[in-house]
């Protein structure tokens, strides 16, 4: 149902059902136990009600046979309903137990009361036709419209008994339209406080399953976070990292500086493969950006899937060099079997991808056995990565070796399991480091079964008659990355509802909410809650059990009472109608206070709403926002109106009885009553009235109402000598069931907004840890991608099925390498070594944190050779103006953060006492950028430019910046001297 507000009131349309049928369904299991106790309530009450008056019967036999059957037959259909209600009913049948329920009302009140022997049972019908009218609305289970077709049956039978009755007996019109306004009054009451009753239970609701929404999205957050880490680094790894972070979220919240340590572990016995891809330059010259990345990323998935199968560990990624270590982290004897039998298969796959591609490609593939230290180093871009001396020369047995064969050491030789056919490759005379170290090599002779071995398919597109016989397609990275991550899909609106159709209006799209796989974990949740909602309230008060919690919801803004305002004062004046139809408004002192209590009521009615008109004074404005934000002012005001219209009603019997000296006059002192009834629900459709002072106020209603009724000279309009009356007795027993009606009612009302505000609350703390979790996430995606890539993962307008890859030009590249750092790492000092290289690393990060260094996006690190790489000019959402001419000015920046790494390095040395140098190589021109590797998912660049670069550095000199021509001539427009070997600034 869509509630709307017109000038600070609240309108509602005849409906009260969420457009979205499943959470329809959801809201009736939510409040299945809820509705079916006030059913069993109504029940019970009808019973022990019955019971007193059939003890009476008994006793007055035969005069009341008719009253005795129909309370007896009545009390046993009750009970039959109690044992159904309590043990099988099912939710959907509520509604028809609560209309066998009112079926039984009305047979009370019809039969029991029109027997024409008995002159007083219109006085008492017209008790009970209040119940019959009002309880349909407030206490049974049924829709608003079941309710009013039940309320409006009741009123028209009422009118229509009563009329008929009249007809024999004296027919007088001014009663009748008094009993008619009476009952409509009791109609519109309980619409009011049926529709608002309902409206709070709803937004209650809403607001429950927004926190378990929440609170499951968080979960799932939690559960991204981990699949995220674990896609980039090794379990054994990623536990350690999530451990920190464990004791971090222990001692507070979550810090930047946790991702410093280093986490570092070493392995022996493990065998190390290089594999490098020769051809790949001319791969690259015949692809499309697009066409590249995913041939980059379906050649490395079926490594990857030849590593799992081998049991290797992929280690990294570098351009178009791939490595991995078998025998990290669990130890086996066999490391060098898989290392080789992986290296064999790889070779077997890029053969398939030459004849695929027709491009003259082939892999050279280097293997090494010994020890490494492994682990993450730096601030930016984690990759998992491994140092040794070993590693070097594994390296270098790539480097040195054939393509299409693979090249093993002595070492590795020696490590074989399994029996190897094997060739001298003598290759330790083509590099000094093999040669220093005295290493054997040796290529492996290709034996005829991986020639045939299975291996999986490539996933070029077949023809469409083909594409059944594809058995294996590669993953693409982060295929399952949800859009849970996106700010867009915010855990404050629920996919299902609508904060823009009303409070607790849904919209009518279907959405993931529906997914059945999450009706029982939304049940169970909701069941929980509904268990657990007595540990945060006092069941006697219903003030939240912590104190700081009750002030806030004292304080919540809230401006219903404006609603509730103008509904007493309409209910006023059908008050004021039924008694100046049996009153006679002539007489000066009921004139008087008729008069006064409608402008006062009148006044408050525009108070309370004239801040919604311009010409209002500003005054006016500032008292209603101080009701709004104040809850016990709100409470003052409404429970000041409620009095008002209360002492009315007892100043009119006091009055009425004055001025009529005669007993047997025309007073109607059961109009009087219709009025007190009257008072009564205007009190209970005050909903956001505090629920002790209402109830206070209803007893203390109630008392006086009792009180003046059995004393003298009330006692005698009130109750006519009529032999063996019932009316002393029922009146007080009547009065009371309304008094607990309302106190139920209040009770349920109460309850229903604390929970509202107390899951509201706990919501905001699910949405904050949420906040908190995607801060996170976003934390460890740009770890792993620069931050523009990043958000187009988790854009709407990305799809899973897609690979990012884009074709840039004018982009600058970055290689810094420290040569000299081989000659400091030690085997024996590994780990203080690589502690050393960490601090260097973050320090280059930190560098990143310069807003002059906005454009420049690390791309990894390569901790065998100590190498920085990085690019500038990469995201397109950062605008690079030209300085000069075409010459862009992130170049500039780019060349300013290789010297200030440069002095960085310097301080480092200083603060070390070591003499550590930079070699520095800067190329600017196209590339191509993409994400591959769906295990392992990471972030790269290739291209020309990028191996110039690479060049640059490695054959520049140390303590310089090295650039090619090209890169040297727009550099001059940007003030920087050139020389034939490095550069310095003017």
């Amino acid at each position: 149902m869509k509630s709307r507000v017109y000038k600070g009131i609240r309108l509602h349309r005849w409906t009260n059902k969420f457009y979205c049928k499943y959470l329809e369904s959801l809201y009736l299991d939510y409040s299945h136990q809820q509705r079916r106790e006030t059913l069993i309530l109504i029940i019970l009450t009808d019973c022990f009600l019955s019971i007193p008056f059939i003890v009476y019967y008994l006793t007055q036999l035969p005069r009341y046979t008719t009253q005795l059957t129909v309370n007896s037959c009545c009390l046993f259909f009750n009970f039959i309903l109690f044992l159904i209600c309590w043990k099988c009913l099912p939710k959907n049948h509520l509604n028809w137990a609560a209309l066998c329920s009112w079926v039984v009302l009305m047979t009370h009140s019809v039969v029991d009361n029109f027997d024409k022997k008995d002159q007083e049972r219109l006085w008492y019908y017209v008790w009970y036709s209040i119940t019959t009218i009002f309880v349909p609305y407030t206490l049974f289970p049924l829709s608003l419209l079941w309710a009013l077709v039940l309320g409006s049956t009741s009123f028209m039978v009422h009118i229509i008994l009563i009329v008929l009755y009249k007809l024999e007996n004296n027919f007088d019109l001014k009663e009748t339209a008094c009993d008619g306004v009476f009952f409509f009054t009791v109609n519109f009451a309980g619409a009011y406080i049926k529709i608002l009753t309902d409206g709070s239970q709803r937004r209650s609701f809403v607001q429950t399953l927004r926190f378990l929404e929440n609170r499951f999205k968080a979960q799932q957050e939690n559960e991204k976070q981990v699949q995220l880490i674990f896609s980039i680094l090794p379990d054994f790894v990623a536990k350690e990292m999530f451990a920190d972070i464990e004791n971090e979220e222990r001692r507070g919240s979550v810090q930047p500086q946790q991702f410093h340590k280093i986490y570092i572990h070493k392995y022996n016995n493990v065998s190390i493969l290089f594999a490098d891809i020769k051809g790949f330059t001319a791969l690259a010259s015949k692809c499309t950006a697009q066409e590249l990345v995913r041939n980059l990323n379906d050649l490395f998935a079926r490594f990857d899937k030849l590593a799992t199968k081998h049991d290797c560990l992929r280690i990294k990624l570098l351009g178009d060099c791939y490595y991995c270590v078998s025998g990290l982290p669990n130890a086996r004897e066999d490391h060098a079997d898989c290392a080789v039998e992986m290296g064999l298969n790889m070779i077997k796959a890029i053969k398939d991808t030459k004849t695929k591609t027709q491009v003259d490609i082939d892999m050279r593939i280097g293997i090494h056995s010994g020890s490494v230290l492994c682990g993450v180093l730096g601030l930016r871009k984690w990759q998992f990565d491994i140092w040794s001396h070993d590693v070097k020369i594994a390296n270098r047995m790539e480097a040195t070796g054939i393509a299409g064969r693979v090249h093993i050491s002595d070492a590795t030789l020696r490590a074989l399991t399994k029996e190897f056919r094997v060739e001298a490759a003598h290759g330790r005379e083509k590099d000094s480091l093999l040669r220093k170290n005295d290493i054997q090599t040796y290529f492996i002779l290709e034996d005829p079964v991986y020639e045939n071995v299975e291996l999986p398919k490539m996933a070029t597109p077949p023809p469409k008659r083909q594409s059944v016989n594809v058995d294996w397609i590669p993953e693409i990275p982060f295929k399952n990355l949800q859009r849970a991550l996106s700010e867009d899909n915010s855990a404050e609106s629920l996919t299902c509802i609508s904060k823009t159709k009303g409070k607790y209006d849904v919209s009518r799209r279907e959405s993931e909410i529906e997914a059945p796989h999450c009706n029982d974990t939304i049940t169970n949740m909701i069941e929980t809650n509904l268990e657990q909602q007595w540990t945060f309230l006092n069941k006697l008060t219903l003030k939240f059990v912590d104190e700081e919690l009750e002030q806030q919801y004292t304080e919540i803004k809230n401006d219903m009472y404006r609603s509730n305002i103008v509904c007493c004062f309409i209910m006023w004046i059908f008050a004021l109608i039924c008694q100046l139809i049996v009153f006679d408004p002539t007489q000066p002192t009921l004139a008087t206070l008729f008069i006064s209590v409608s402008v006062f009521l009148a006044l408050v009615t525009l108070l309370v709403a004239g801040d919604q008109y311009k010409h209002f004074p500003k005054i006016v404005k500032k008292f209603n926002k101080s009701l709004s934000s104040n809850r016990r002012r709100r409470t003052a005001v409404l429970a000041s109106v409620v009095i008002i219209m209360s002492m009315s009603g007892v100043s009119t019997l006091i009055i009425e009885s004055k001025l009529k000296n005669d007993a047997n006059s025309n007073i109607h002192p059961e109009k009087v009553i219709f009025s007190w009834i009257i008072y009564l629900f205007a009190l209970a459709t005050a909903i956001r009235i505090n629920y002790r002072i209402k109830i206070l106020l209803a007893f203390l209603l109630v008392s006086v109402y009792v009180i003046l009724a059995n004393i003298e000279p009330y006692r005698q309009h009130f109750f006519p000598e009529i032999e063996n009356s019932l009316l002393p007795i029922q009146f007080p027993v009547l009065l009371v069931a309304f008094f607990l009606l309302i106190f139920y009612h209040a009770r349920l009302i109460e309850v229903t907004s604390r929970l509202y505000f107390l899951w509201k609350h706990k919501a905001q703390i699910e949405l904050d840890g949420m906040r908190a979790a995607r801060q996170t996430n976003m934390q460890l995606l740009t770890n792993v991608l620069p931050e523009h890539v990043a958000k187009h993962f988790l854009s709407r307008e990305y799809r899973n099925e897609e690979l990012y890859s884009q074709a840039r030009d004018g982009i600058g590249v970055l290689f810094a390498t420290i040569p000299n750092f081989s000659k400091f790492y030690s085997e024996a000092k590994g780990l203080e070594c690589l502690r050393l290289l960490n601090e260097i690393i973050a320090t280059f990060d930190e560098v990143l944190d310069d807003e002059r260094f906005s454009s420049i996006e690390k791309i990894k690190t390569v901790s065998a050779t100590a190498t920085y790489m990085a690019v500038s000019g990469l995201n397109p959402s950062i605008k690079h103006d030209p300085l000069i001419g075409d010459t862009p000015e992130h170049l500039g920046a780019l060349i300013d953060f290789a010297i200030t790494l440069r002095q960085r390095l310097e301080e480092i040395n200083r603060d070390s006492f070591n003499r550590f140098n930079l070699r520095v190589g800067i190329s600017y021109g196209d590339l191509v950028c993409g994400v591959i590797g769906a295990k392992k998912p990471i972030f790269d660049v290739w291209g020309n430019t990028v191996n110039e670069a690479s060049r640059m550095d490695s054959t520049g000199l140390m303590g310089e910046i090295q650039v090619p021509k090209n890169t040297a001539q727009l550099l001059v427009h940007q003030g920087y001297e050139l020389k034939k070997r490095g550069l310095g600034r003017n």
